[in-house]
Protein backbone atom coordinates (compact mmCIF):
# COMPACT_ATOMS: atom_id res chain seq x y z
CA UNK A 1 0.00 0.00 0.00
CA UNK A 2 0.99 3.67 -0.77
CA UNK A 3 0.34 6.21 1.35
CA UNK A 4 0.99 10.06 0.01
CA UNK A 5 0.57 13.37 0.71
CA UNK A 6 -2.48 12.88 3.09
CA UNK A 7 -4.07 15.95 4.59
CA UNK A 8 -5.78 17.37 7.54
CA UNK A 9 -8.90 19.12 8.31
CA UNK A 10 -8.09 22.59 7.01
CA UNK A 11 -8.24 23.99 10.68
CA UNK A 12 -5.34 21.92 11.73
CA UNK A 13 -3.14 23.52 9.29
CA UNK A 14 -0.99 20.87 8.72
CA UNK A 15 -0.57 16.88 6.81
CA UNK A 16 -2.35 14.30 8.07
CA UNK A 17 -1.85 10.64 8.88
CA UNK A 18 -0.69 7.72 7.29
CA UNK A 19 -2.51 5.48 9.61
CA UNK A 20 -4.45 6.07 12.98
CA UNK A 21 -4.80 2.95 15.53
CA UNK A 22 -7.22 4.27 18.12
CA UNK A 23 -8.48 1.48 20.20
CA UNK A 24 -8.28 -1.81 19.99
CA UNK A 25 -6.20 -5.00 19.63
CA UNK A 26 -3.72 -7.23 17.40
CA UNK A 27 -3.61 -4.25 14.12
CA UNK A 28 -1.05 -5.27 12.13
CA UNK A 29 0.50 -2.94 9.49
CA UNK A 30 3.02 -4.61 7.16
CA UNK A 31 4.59 -3.15 3.55
CA UNK A 32 3.51 0.26 3.28
CA UNK A 33 5.30 3.05 1.44
CA UNK A 34 4.46 6.70 3.86
CA UNK A 35 5.82 10.13 2.44
CA UNK A 36 4.91 13.31 3.34
CA UNK A 37 2.40 12.14 5.96
CA UNK A 38 2.65 14.15 9.48
CA UNK A 39 3.27 10.71 11.17
CA UNK A 40 2.99 7.46 9.11
CA UNK A 41 1.52 5.61 11.83
CA UNK A 42 0.42 7.59 15.16
CA UNK A 43 -1.70 5.69 17.77
CA UNK A 44 -3.19 6.07 21.06
CA UNK A 45 -6.62 6.62 22.68
CA UNK A 46 -9.22 5.62 25.35
CA UNK A 47 -9.37 2.60 25.97
CA UNK A 48 -6.10 1.84 25.10
CA UNK A 49 -4.99 -0.22 22.44
CA UNK A 50 -2.56 -3.03 22.42
CA UNK A 51 -0.77 -5.69 20.54
CA UNK A 52 -0.45 -4.12 17.26
CA UNK A 53 2.52 -5.39 15.07
CA UNK A 54 3.91 -2.47 12.59
CA UNK A 55 6.73 -3.86 10.69
CA UNK A 56 8.53 -3.65 7.32
CA UNK A 57 7.28 -0.14 6.06
CA UNK A 58 9.50 2.60 4.84
CA UNK A 59 8.65 6.19 5.07
CA UNK A 60 10.68 9.29 3.44
CA UNK A 61 9.74 13.03 4.32
CA UNK A 62 7.60 12.28 7.06
CA UNK A 63 7.00 13.48 10.62
CA UNK A 64 6.21 17.20 9.60
CA UNK A 65 6.72 19.02 12.54
CA UNK A 66 6.53 16.19 14.67
CA UNK A 67 7.81 12.76 14.80
CA UNK A 68 6.79 10.01 12.56
CA UNK A 69 5.87 7.15 13.95
CA UNK A 70 4.18 8.24 17.34
CA UNK A 71 2.03 6.91 19.92
CA UNK A 72 0.17 9.66 21.02
CA UNK A 73 -0.78 8.54 24.16
CA UNK A 74 -0.38 5.22 26.65
CA UNK A 75 0.07 2.06 24.36
CA UNK A 76 0.34 -1.90 25.44
CA UNK A 77 2.78 -4.40 23.74
CA UNK A 78 3.52 -2.70 20.55
CA UNK A 79 5.87 -4.12 17.98
CA UNK A 80 7.85 -1.86 15.72
CA UNK A 81 9.96 -4.53 13.35
CA UNK A 82 12.62 -3.43 10.66
CA UNK A 83 10.55 -0.01 9.26
CA UNK A 84 12.73 2.29 7.98
CA UNK A 85 12.18 5.64 8.98
CA UNK A 86 13.84 8.62 6.58
CA UNK A 87 13.15 12.23 7.26
CA UNK A 88 13.97 13.72 4.12
CA UNK A 89 14.12 17.16 3.57
CA UNK A 90 11.11 18.29 5.51
CA UNK A 91 10.37 15.84 7.99
CA UNK A 92 12.08 14.55 11.45
CA UNK A 93 11.69 10.76 11.28
CA UNK A 94 11.82 8.36 13.61
CA UNK A 95 9.24 7.16 16.49
CA UNK A 96 8.38 8.23 19.62
CA UNK A 97 7.18 5.87 21.99
CA UNK A 98 4.77 5.71 25.03
CA UNK A 99 4.29 1.86 25.61
CA UNK A 100 4.30 -0.98 28.44
CA UNK A 101 6.18 -3.89 27.18
CA UNK A 102 6.79 -1.89 23.42
CA UNK A 103 9.57 -3.88 21.02
CA UNK A 104 11.63 -2.46 18.43
CA UNK A 105 13.89 -4.64 16.40
CA UNK A 106 16.05 -4.06 13.18
CA UNK A 107 14.38 -0.20 12.50
CA UNK A 108 16.43 1.93 10.52
CA UNK A 109 16.13 5.64 11.44
CA UNK A 110 17.63 8.48 8.82
CA UNK A 111 17.60 12.06 10.25
CA UNK A 112 15.80 11.28 13.51
CA UNK A 113 15.65 9.75 16.77
CA UNK A 114 13.61 6.98 19.05
CA UNK A 115 11.88 9.08 21.60
CA UNK A 116 10.56 7.29 25.19
CA UNK A 117 8.75 9.30 27.40
CA UNK A 118 6.16 8.94 29.66
CA UNK A 119 4.14 12.14 29.19
CA UNK A 120 1.13 11.83 27.89
CA UNK A 121 1.24 13.62 24.11
CA UNK A 122 -2.31 15.20 24.56
CA UNK A 123 -3.26 15.70 28.28
CA UNK A 124 0.46 16.14 29.05
CA UNK A 125 -0.20 13.67 31.95
CA UNK A 126 2.40 10.72 33.13
CA UNK A 127 1.97 7.55 33.56
CA UNK A 128 4.13 4.49 34.76
CA UNK A 129 6.11 3.27 31.72
CA UNK A 130 8.80 -0.03 31.03
CA UNK A 131 9.54 -2.85 30.32
CA UNK A 132 10.69 -1.35 26.44
CA UNK A 133 13.09 -3.74 24.54
CA UNK A 134 15.76 -2.36 21.79
CA UNK A 135 17.49 -4.50 19.59
CA UNK A 136 19.66 -3.91 16.31
CA UNK A 137 18.37 -0.93 15.46
CA UNK A 138 20.38 1.45 13.00
CA UNK A 139 20.34 5.23 14.08
CA UNK A 140 21.82 7.57 11.66
CA UNK A 141 22.47 11.62 10.75
CA UNK A 142 20.57 13.56 13.48
CA UNK A 143 23.24 15.99 14.25
CA UNK A 144 21.27 18.70 15.71
CA UNK A 145 19.82 15.67 17.82
CA UNK A 146 19.85 12.65 20.20
CA UNK A 147 19.98 9.23 18.80
CA UNK A 148 17.54 7.96 21.44
CA UNK A 149 15.80 10.09 24.15
CA UNK A 150 14.09 8.89 27.57
CA UNK A 151 12.68 11.34 29.21
CA UNK A 152 9.80 12.21 31.52
CA UNK A 153 10.62 10.16 34.62
CA UNK A 154 9.20 7.02 35.95
CA UNK A 155 10.40 5.25 33.39
CA UNK A 156 12.23 1.29 34.29
CA UNK A 157 13.72 -1.21 32.76
CA UNK A 158 14.99 -0.34 29.27
CA UNK A 159 17.15 -2.44 27.19
CA UNK A 160 19.04 -1.57 24.26
CA UNK A 161 21.22 -4.00 22.58
CA UNK A 162 22.96 -4.13 19.38
CA UNK A 163 22.96 -1.93 16.54
CA UNK A 164 24.18 1.64 15.88
CA UNK A 165 24.09 5.15 16.95
CA UNK A 166 26.10 7.30 14.08
CA UNK A 167 26.88 10.87 13.60
CA UNK A 168 23.94 12.40 16.08
CA UNK A 169 25.32 14.90 18.89
CA UNK A 170 24.58 12.77 21.24
CA UNK A 171 23.56 8.85 21.53
CA UNK A 172 21.93 8.43 24.18
CA UNK A 173 20.55 10.88 26.68
CA UNK A 174 18.57 9.49 29.88
CA UNK A 175 16.63 11.54 32.24
CA UNK A 176 13.79 12.15 34.58
CA UNK A 177 14.23 9.41 37.27
CA UNK A 178 14.51 6.48 34.53
CA UNK A 179 15.62 3.10 36.47
CA UNK A 180 17.36 -0.29 35.15
CA UNK A 181 18.73 0.73 32.14
CA UNK A 182 21.01 -1.18 30.32
CA UNK A 183 22.69 -0.76 26.97
CA UNK A 184 24.77 -3.47 25.88
CA UNK A 185 26.71 -4.22 22.53
CA UNK A 186 25.47 -1.40 20.64
CA UNK A 187 28.51 0.77 18.71
CA UNK A 188 28.34 4.52 18.89
CA UNK A 189 29.96 6.37 15.99
CA UNK A 190 31.15 9.87 15.48
CA UNK A 191 28.94 11.47 18.40
CA UNK A 192 29.70 15.15 18.33
CA UNK A 193 28.99 14.95 22.15
CA UNK A 194 28.21 12.44 24.57
CA UNK A 195 27.53 8.96 23.46
CA UNK A 196 25.68 8.23 26.71
CA UNK A 197 24.31 10.87 29.10
CA UNK A 198 22.54 10.21 32.11
CA UNK A 199 20.78 12.56 34.46
CA UNK A 200 19.14 11.45 37.68
CA UNK A 201 19.64 7.85 36.57
CA UNK A 202 19.54 4.77 38.96
CA UNK A 203 20.89 1.62 38.17
CA UNK A 204 22.35 1.70 34.83
CA UNK A 205 24.88 -0.91 33.40
CA UNK A 206 26.77 -0.38 29.97
CA UNK A 207 28.71 -3.27 28.64
CA UNK A 208 30.28 -4.61 25.25
CA UNK A 209 29.80 -1.52 23.83
CA UNK A 210 32.34 0.20 21.18
CA UNK A 211 32.72 4.15 20.37
CA UNK A 212 34.46 5.88 18.05
CA UNK A 213 34.67 9.29 17.75
CA UNK A 214 32.91 11.10 20.82
CA UNK A 215 34.17 13.64 23.56
CA UNK A 216 32.74 11.34 26.52
CA UNK A 217 31.84 7.83 26.44
CA UNK A 218 29.62 7.75 29.45
CA UNK A 219 29.11 10.52 31.20
CA UNK A 220 26.71 11.39 34.22
CA UNK A 221 25.39 15.00 35.36
CA UNK A 222 23.38 14.76 38.99
CA UNK A 223 21.39 12.46 41.54
CA UNK A 224 22.88 9.25 39.59
CA UNK A 225 23.80 5.75 41.35
CA UNK A 226 24.64 2.37 40.58
CA UNK A 227 26.19 2.71 37.51
CA UNK A 228 28.30 -0.14 35.86
CA UNK A 229 30.64 0.13 32.71
CA UNK A 230 32.17 -2.85 31.74
CA UNK A 231 34.16 -4.42 28.86
CA UNK A 232 33.67 -1.58 26.35
CA UNK A 233 36.45 -0.52 24.20
CA UNK A 234 36.75 3.80 23.18
CA UNK A 235 39.26 4.86 20.56
CA UNK A 236 39.33 8.76 19.29
CA UNK A 237 37.70 9.73 22.19
CA UNK A 238 38.77 13.30 23.04
CA UNK A 239 37.69 13.95 26.56
CA UNK A 240 36.92 10.93 28.83
CA UNK A 241 35.66 7.49 29.21
CA UNK A 242 33.44 8.30 31.71
CA UNK A 243 33.05 11.20 33.56
CA UNK A 244 31.08 11.38 36.49
CA UNK A 245 29.10 14.37 38.55
CA UNK A 246 27.51 13.50 42.02
CA UNK A 247 27.00 10.23 41.50
CA UNK A 248 27.45 7.31 43.63
CA UNK A 249 28.71 3.42 43.13
CA UNK A 250 30.00 3.71 40.13
CA UNK A 251 32.13 0.73 38.87
CA UNK A 252 34.94 0.73 35.89
CA UNK A 253 36.09 -2.50 34.67
CA UNK A 254 37.68 -4.18 31.46
CA UNK A 255 37.84 -1.27 29.46
CA UNK A 256 39.88 0.10 27.04
CA UNK A 257 40.32 4.02 25.57
CA UNK A 258 42.49 5.49 23.84
CA UNK A 259 42.61 9.04 22.38
CA UNK A 260 42.44 11.12 25.57
CA UNK A 261 43.47 14.28 24.98
CA UNK A 262 41.33 17.21 26.58
CA UNK A 263 40.37 15.96 30.00
CA UNK A 264 41.41 13.09 32.48
CA UNK A 265 40.15 9.78 30.90
CA UNK A 266 38.02 8.83 34.09
CA UNK A 267 37.07 11.56 36.12
CA UNK A 268 35.07 11.26 39.23
CA UNK A 269 33.39 14.96 40.20
CA UNK A 270 31.78 15.06 43.89
CA UNK A 271 31.09 11.14 43.14
CA UNK A 272 31.26 8.47 46.18
CA UNK A 273 31.98 4.76 46.56
CA UNK A 274 33.88 4.32 42.89
CA UNK A 275 35.42 1.67 41.89
CA UNK A 276 38.33 1.46 38.85
CA UNK A 277 39.59 -2.00 37.96
CA UNK A 278 41.70 -3.91 35.10
CA UNK A 279 41.56 -0.92 32.54
CA UNK A 280 43.47 0.08 30.33
CA UNK A 281 44.00 4.02 29.09
CA UNK A 282 46.38 5.68 26.04
CA UNK A 283 46.72 9.73 26.86
CA UNK A 284 47.86 12.32 24.55
CA UNK A 285 48.13 14.97 26.86
CA UNK A 286 50.77 15.79 29.48
CA UNK A 287 48.95 18.30 31.66
CA UNK A 288 45.82 15.71 32.14
CA UNK A 289 45.62 13.04 34.54
CA UNK A 290 44.68 9.43 33.80
CA UNK A 291 42.14 9.25 36.58
CA UNK A 292 40.96 12.02 38.38
CA UNK A 293 38.88 12.39 41.85
CA UNK A 294 37.65 15.81 42.89
CA UNK A 295 35.53 17.23 45.81
CA UNK A 296 35.20 20.78 45.12
CA UNK A 297 32.53 21.98 47.37
CA UNK A 298 31.59 18.25 48.55
CA UNK A 299 33.74 14.90 49.46
CA UNK A 300 35.08 12.56 46.75
CA UNK A 301 35.16 9.72 49.13
CA UNK A 302 36.21 6.56 48.97
CA UNK A 303 37.91 5.87 45.53
CA UNK A 304 39.63 2.38 44.27
CA UNK A 305 41.92 2.12 41.39
CA UNK A 306 43.24 -1.02 40.93
CA UNK A 307 45.26 -3.31 38.29
CA UNK A 308 45.29 -0.11 35.78
CA UNK A 309 47.59 0.90 32.84
CA UNK A 310 48.21 4.23 31.59
CA UNK A 311 50.13 4.83 29.01
CA UNK A 312 51.10 7.74 26.77
CA UNK A 313 51.89 11.69 28.04
CA UNK A 314 49.53 12.41 31.02
CA UNK A 315 50.33 14.10 34.56
CA UNK A 316 49.51 11.84 37.34
CA UNK A 317 48.21 8.32 37.03
CA UNK A 318 45.50 8.89 40.01
CA UNK A 319 44.96 12.80 40.91
CA UNK A 320 42.69 12.64 44.70
CA UNK A 321 42.51 16.06 45.55
CA UNK A 322 40.24 18.75 47.26
CA UNK A 323 38.32 17.01 49.75
CA UNK A 324 38.81 13.72 48.50
CA UNK A 325 39.17 11.02 51.39
CA UNK A 326 39.91 6.86 52.21
CA UNK A 327 41.71 6.17 48.30
CA UNK A 328 42.94 2.91 47.13
CA UNK A 329 45.23 2.51 44.73
CA UNK A 330 46.70 -1.26 44.42
CA UNK A 331 48.44 -2.85 41.69
CA UNK A 332 48.41 -0.20 38.96
CA UNK A 333 51.10 0.74 36.03
CA UNK A 334 51.46 4.43 35.96
CA UNK A 335 55.14 4.24 34.96
CA UNK A 336 54.56 6.81 32.31
CA UNK A 337 53.28 9.73 34.49
CA UNK A 338 55.21 12.92 34.13
CA UNK A 339 54.89 14.59 37.40
CA UNK A 340 54.07 11.78 40.07
CA UNK A 341 52.36 8.12 39.75
CA UNK A 342 49.76 8.93 42.84
CA UNK A 343 48.65 12.28 44.03
CA UNK A 344 46.62 12.14 47.38
CA UNK A 345 47.43 15.23 49.48
CA UNK A 346 44.56 15.76 51.13
CA UNK A 347 42.83 12.19 51.93
CA UNK A 348 41.88 11.20 55.66
CA UNK A 349 42.94 7.91 55.06
CA UNK A 350 44.62 6.34 51.93
CA UNK A 351 46.31 2.66 51.33
CA UNK A 352 48.78 2.55 48.02
CA UNK A 353 50.72 -0.79 47.33
CA UNK A 354 52.70 -1.91 44.16
CA UNK A 355 51.81 0.91 41.85
CA UNK A 356 54.47 1.23 39.36
CA UNK A 357 56.36 4.38 38.60
CA UNK A 358 59.12 5.43 35.69
CA UNK A 359 61.31 7.05 38.17
CA UNK A 360 61.64 8.49 41.96
CA UNK A 361 63.02 11.96 40.26
CA UNK A 362 59.13 13.36 40.46
CA UNK A 363 57.73 11.41 43.01
CA UNK A 364 56.73 7.82 43.40
CA UNK A 365 54.22 8.39 45.49
CA UNK A 366 53.14 11.38 46.97
CA UNK A 367 51.26 11.58 49.85
CA UNK A 368 49.72 13.99 52.96
CA UNK A 369 47.10 12.92 53.92
CA UNK A 370 46.14 14.04 57.60
CA UNK A 371 44.73 10.36 58.24
CA UNK A 372 46.34 6.88 58.55
CA UNK A 373 48.04 5.47 55.93
CA UNK A 374 49.79 2.58 54.28
CA UNK A 375 52.39 3.34 51.33
CA UNK A 376 54.52 0.90 50.19
CA UNK A 377 56.36 2.24 47.10
CA UNK A 378 56.81 0.21 44.11
CA UNK A 379 59.36 2.31 41.89
CA UNK A 380 60.41 0.29 38.93
CA UNK A 381 58.79 -2.81 38.13
CA UNK A 382 59.38 -4.70 35.05
CA UNK A 383 56.80 -4.70 32.42
CA UNK A 384 56.69 -8.70 32.96
CA UNK A 385 55.55 -8.02 36.74
CA UNK A 386 52.98 -5.79 36.17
Amino acid sequence: CRILNVTSPEYLATLGYGVLIGSGFGAVIENNYFERCRHSVAAGATPTPFNAIIKDNYSYNCGIGTNDYDCHAATIGFVFENNTTHAGPNGRGGFVIRSVDAVLKGNHVYGGSIGITNADGITATTFPLGRITLSDNVIKDNAAGYGIDISGGGISSISISGGSIERCSLGINATGTSENLKVTGVSFLNMTSHAIQLDDCVGAVVSNCTFDGTTICLSTLSSCSNIAMTNCVGKNVSNSLISTYITDNVAVSNCTVSGITASSAIYFNRSNNCRVENCIISMGNAIYDGIRAWGSSATAHNISVIGNKVTGGYKYGLYAFTNSDTITAIGNDFRQATTAAVYAPDATMYYFFANASHTVDHGDITESGTGPGLNIHAKVIDSTNV
